[in-house]
């Protein structure tokens, strides 16, 4: 196929029209015959529509393409002009328009996917986290250097060497793990309770032992085969057998005659020697079924009783001397003198009624459960002590001696005693409910008298003076009494009726009630004075030039002054929402965690405003930012520098039509496509229409346009409405 234009015939004018040869209509049928060809299809003489039918069907129509399916194709990389853009693509670029910058492709290569990935900081500010479909994936190590450390450039493990290395500078380093340092037979130390540890080993020469130095300077020194075997030890594991304890140690203890035998279970053995055993003189013991075997016997010459130790447990063996001391004789008799009992009892034994004579000289009585219930204590040089945990019941009286009149202990006081005291009864006139009195006493500290209820608690009586001290006289109080409050109580009042409080006497210090705003002042003064104004509504004017508070609770507004600002470090709702209606200075970073709701300003704003996602939609759909004219012909700007024109045209005479841009390129016009726009009545009828451009400049091209004529001929054709669309940048 070649670009050529054909001559009309006019002899009038002596123009000879073009001559169709056999070779260029050839030409051009086997270009036809190439569109059927290429997609299966045979040429038939006696069908006329074919060629229609395959482009119907392979491609949709320029001018609003139904489409039955969904075509795709790769994603472009921008190099060549007239790519076809995928969706992908123009989100990219649109995007990239909107914020500026050129944003990082997700995905697209070879064994990578396209997971949804999230980059940020941590909450907590230690790092930056990266997340791929939700799932925290850690945080990302960033290089660093300075005048003592090189930043790294990869990072790997060595599978020949089984190490892990970095590299640096085109070389590479490596690490030992775990298996390369205990090939190497270094040794961990580890800190004792007192935060001791080793710090280095060597050989000393001088002692030909081994050197052991510690972190807090001390030295010691570790003992060599050679040198044990000079010093005549023998092994404690020589000849061990299963469940066996190793020896750490043998010495000769003279004052036993024993050897001692130290274990490694810290447990010491002791050893007979030949003397120790012909000392003792030991008897051969016996055992039957009745009769337990004697492994111990000794004497406690401390209770004077014989301690037998047998296979079936420990026993005490009575002395001659032991029993006659402890036990009369059952023949009876008659015995005169006195009966010592030290530690036993008279009575039933354990379990029941008994008397009971205990060292010290102290008598008990007990009852059946055991329990005492009353002792006698005698004690030389002391009275005696009687102790009764039950109620003494006497059918008279109990009589003892008057107690000195200055007696502040637990003796029984007598009537008279008690009279001379000139105690009052602390249940005189008692009602019911009423709470006896146990005692009572004068606190100077308070200037309160203090009153002990018998239910352990204890009310407090006002003096005199501390009444006129800490209370003012009931009736109107005014600003004319003389009496001051208190600073030191917080007194309570019923009825007063107050118009004005002053402070510490100064006059512009007060709390007043001002009638003409139905409100209530607080006036201070620093200088100047300062007004808080508690409103009849509830609210509250501060004069002051802050409130300064850990935390403000309101369940209504907090509004500021026309002019004034609200500064806070954090504003957070509390249980509501948090709406500004006026200017907002942040200074710092600004968290939200959950949604922003923000006003969607119009598609033409230009400014430095935040952009809601509707604006960032509208702008998008609206084509903001973008140098647009939808008029036949009509342009429109896009993102990166291209420049897309079009329109509507109608062949003139021989086909040709000479189109004017709208606006000039200006750099380059890299492509202009034509088609006609009315192919029901040309292409739907056998009589195909087609277009070339040539002559394109930055500014203008030639369009021309030939018909299928009476299906034998191709002739440039006249009044055909085509469309063009002109690319470039």
């Amino acid at each position: 196929m070649e670009q050529k234009t054909f001559l009309v015939n006019d002899p009038s004018n002596g123009n000879k029209g073009s001559r169709i040869t056999a070779d260029y209509m050839n030409h051009i049928n086997e270009e036809l015959s190439s569109i059927l060809t290429d997609r299966g299809v045979t040429p038939d003489t006696n069908n006329s529509n074919q060629i229609s039918k395959v482009l119907t069907s392979t491609f949709a129509a320029i001018a609003s393409p139904t489409l039955t399916g969904i075509p795709q194709t790769s994603n472009p990389d921008g190099s060549i002009a007239n790519q076809i853009a995928t969706v992908d693509y123009v989100n990219q670029k649109a995007l990239q328009a909107t914020v500026g910058f050129t944003p990082a492709q997700q995905g697209g290569v070879t064994n990578m996917g396209n997971n949804k990935i999230n980059i940020g900081q941590a909450s907590d500010n230690s790092g930056v986290m990266i997340a791929v479909d939700g799932n925290n994936q850690g945080k990302i190590i960033f290089q660093s250097e300075d005048n003592n450390t090189v930043g790294i450039t990869r990072l790997g493990y060595n599978t020949n060497i089984h190490q892990l290395g970095a590299e640096h500078g085109g070389s590479w380093y490596f690490y030992y793990d775990a298996s390369d340092i205990d090939g190497k037979q270094f040794i961990q130390s580890t800190p004792d309770s007192s935060g001791i540890r080793i710090t280095g080993i060597v050989w000393n020469t001088s002692s030909n032992l081994p050197q052991v130095t510690y972190n807090n300077g001390q030295v010691s020194y570790g003992a060599t085969i050679d040198w044990v075997n000079n010093k005549g030890y023998v092994s404690g594991t020589s000849s061990m057998g299963s469940g066996d304890t190793a020896a750490t140690g043998i010495h000769y203890t003279p004052a036993g005659d024993i050897v001692q035998l130290n274990l490694a279970d810290s447990t010491t053995i002791g050893v007979a020697t030949q003397n120790w055993v012909i000392n003792k003189s030991y008897i051969s013991t016996y055992s039957d079924s009745n009769t337990y075997s004697i492994s111990e016997v000794g004497y406690d010459h401390n209770s004077d009783n014989l301690y037998f130790k047998t296979s079936n447990g420990s026993t005490l063996g009575a002395t001659q001397s032991w029993t006659a001391n402890n036990y009369l004789a059952k023949s009876g008799g008659t015995m005169t003198g006195d009966i010592a009992i030290n530690g036993y009892s008279v009575g039933q034994g354990n379990g029941g009624s008994k008397i009971t004579f205990e060292t010290g000289g102290h008598i008990s009585v007990w009852d059946n459960s055991n329990t005492c219930n009353w002792y006698w204590s005698q004690s030389d040089g002391n009275p005696p002590t009687v102790y009764s945990g039950v109620p003494i019941i006497a059918n008279s009286y109990i009589k003892t001696n008057n107690p000195s009149s200055g007696e502040n202990s637990n003796i029984v006081a007598t009537t008279s005693w008690v009279n001379n005291k000139g105690y009052v009864s602390g249940t005189s006139s008692m009602g019911s409910g009423d709470t006896a009195a146990s005692g009572i006493h004068y606190t100077p500290a308070g200037d309160i008298v203090q009153l002990n209820l018998v239910d352990s608690t204890t009310i407090g009586i006002a003096t005199q003076n501390w009444v006129n001290g800490n209370f003012v006289a009931n009736g109107t109080w005014d600003n004319n009494i003389n009496q001051p409050v208190k600073n030191d109580s917080i007194p309570t009042f019923e009825g007063i009726i107050v118009n004005n409080i002053e402070f510490n006497n100064k006059s512009n210090y007060h709390i007043y009630y001002d009638s003409d705003n139905n409100s209530i002042n607080i006036q201070t003064n620093n200088g100047s004075n300062h007004y808080n104004t508690f409103n009849a509504d509830g609210s509250v004017n501060f004069g002051g030039n802050q409130l300064s508070c850990d935390t403000i609770i309101s369940t209504g507004d907090i509004k500021t002054g026309s002019g004034k600002a609200l500064y806070t470090n954090t504003i957070s709702a509390y249980g509501a929402s948090v709406n500004i209606t006026s200017g907002a200075f942040i200074s710092g970073d600004l968290t939200i965690n959950g949604n922003a709701s923000y006003k969607t300003h119009d598609t033409g704003d230009n400014s430095t405003h935040l952009a809601s996602t509707a604006f960032v939609r509208n702008a998008i759909s609206a084509g903001s930012g973008l140098n647009i004219s939808q008029a036949s012909p009509g342009y429109t700007t896009l993102p990166g520098g291209w420049i897309m024109q079009t329109g509507n045209q109608n062949t003139g005479d021989g086909g040709y039509y000479n189109i004017n841009f709208p606006i000039s390129f200006p750099n380059k016009c890299v492509s202009v496509f034509a088609t006609e726009q009315s192919a029901n009545g040309t292409w739907m009828t056998g009589s195909p229409s087609v277009y070339g451009v040539y002559g394109t400049s930055n500014t203008s091209c030639t369009v021309y346009g030939m018909g299928w004529i009476n299906g034998n001929t191709w002739s440039g054709s006249t009044g055909i409405n085509f469309g063009w669309i002109a690319i470039g940048y």
